[in-house]
């Protein structure tokens, strides 16, 4: 983790959950707290709530949607995008490496694994 974004977590009481809000945010550009709560699994008090902390602490941004005022839409801080990027590309490097040593059959099995493993997660 970068030390701007550990230093940041540390002192604001972040944790694991707001990583991966950031995670979410990064892959998307933006998306409302809605997209969020349901891409994460969570509900949207929940989501709300941690995009709140993270926008307090600075790592998040919250705006109307210009096109429906009812919706916030979240995205990352200019200033911050790079951190939280290179924090998402550290934490994929491991896996990115584990799955360049597969072969074609090993990758589909594994991802099929991962599969299963998410429908479970989603019972």
């Amino acid at each position: 983790m970068p030390a701007t974004l550990r230093a940041s977590f540390e002192a604001g009481g972040l944790g694991n959950r707001h990583g991966a809000v950031l995670a979410q945010v990064l892959a998307a550009g933006s998306l409302s707290v809605s997209d969020l709560a349901r891409r994460l699994g969570i509900s949207l008090t929940n989501a709300s709530q941690l995009a709140g902390e993270l926008n307090r602490a600075g790592w998040l941004q919250r705006d109307n949607d210009p096109d429906d005022n009812r919706r916030t839409l979240l995205s990352l801080p200019d200033d911050r995008r790079d951190d939280v990027a290179a924090f998402i590309n550290r934490r994929s490097d491991a896996l990115l490496r584990a799955m360049s040593r597969l072969n074609a059959g090993e990758r589909r099995g594994f991802l099929a694994g991962l599969q299963a493993w998410a429908d479970e997660i989603d019972r």
